[in-house]
Formats: C-alpha cells, structure tokens, sequence
C-alpha cells in the first residue's frame, strides 16, 4: 500500500533498494516539469527529512543503495558528480533525466544546449569522466531509462516536431525505434 509522508511541495527523485528516498524540499519550479531545490533523505523508519545538498536538480541511488548521483547546479553549470562532491560531467547547457546503469559502472543522462530547450543528446559517462555521446540530434528529449541489461538506453525522443516515440541506443551508438505512438507527446 501507500502512505504519505507529509512533505507537501517536495519532489520523489529515486528510492534505493532498502525504501531510502531522495527528495527535493524548498523547491523552485522549472521548465519540462524540473524543480531546482534541497537534495534531503528520508529513512523507510520515517522522521524529518536529512538535508544532503543545495540547488540539485536530480538524484539517482546507486545499485546497491549505498550512495547518490546528482545533477547539482553550480553557477550557470550544470555538474553530474557522482559520489556528491566528484565532479564527472559539467555541462554548458543542461542536465535532465540522469539514471545509474544497473551494473552501476556508467550514468547516461540527456545534454541540452541551450537551457531552457529540450533539445538534446543523449550522453553516457563512466566512472572515471569519460562521456561518450550516444545519440544527438534530437529535436526534443524528455525520458531517459536504462535497459534491465544495461546494455542499451532507453529514450523518449523525437527529430522533428513534439510527437515522441521510444528509442533504444547501444553504448555503440547503434539506434533502433522500440514504440511509436500516434499523438504521444
């Protein structure tokens, strides 16, 4: 079942494998349905929030639970640090829809150039800050998941228009279509 936790006008980021959340609190409203605010964790035992870290974007929890990726905004920049504090991608544009690869040796997110445009490229880093773009060119870009084998990512996007379909990438680079829908936006 489910069960509020009485913390109205945060966002839910990601919840890690032992019913950890990360939230946003004092949140600021973005475009494309984004909130800049506080990074807090709230334990499954409940109680007040834990304030981790200002003006972040997004979270993701690793595999195993034990630490955060985030998209934390710093200045103008856009920064994915993963654990919080190492800095792996900085972006002149900006970050959205960032997920941890199931293995967790990777993190892809989508790369926009100009904020607060969806346009984008769909980029993969590893552990290290090497970031290889995947796939570019899109006309808009608004849902990013890893396939369960981590082998390819997952993308809500389209080249023209705002009508997007469901792609696959490999972290070759190869594209194939997965589900197109009339009038999905």
């Amino acid at each position: 079942g489910s069960a509020s936790i009485g913390l109205s006008g945060s966002y839910l980021l990601d919840a890690s494998g032992s019913n950890e959340l990360a939230i946003l609190i004092h949140t600021r409203p973005r475009p494309h349905f984004m909130a800049l605010g506080t990074l807090a964790r709230v334990s499954p035992a409940g109680g007040a929030p834990r304030e981790v870290l200002e003006n972040v974007q997004d979270a993701a929890w690793s595999p195993d639970g034990s630490k955060l990726a985030v998209v934390h905004v710093v200045g103008n920049r856009y920064r994915l640090e993963y654990p919080i504090g190492n800095v792996l991608y900085e972006s002149t544009g900006w970050i959205t829809h960032m997920r941890i690869s199931p293995k967790g040796d990777r993190i892809a997110f989508l790369d926009h150039t100009v904020f607060p445009d969806d346009r984008g490229s769909v980029v993969a880093v590893d552990l290290r800050g090497r970031a290889r773009t995947l796939s570019s060119g899109w006309g808009t870009a608004q849902g990013l998941a890893w396939s369960p084998s981590g082998d390819e990512v997952w993308v809500s996007a389209a080249r023209d228009g705002s009508i997007r379909a469901l792609y696959a990438v490999s972290l070759e680079g190869r594209l194939r279509a997965v589900a197109t829908l009339p009038g999905s936006e």
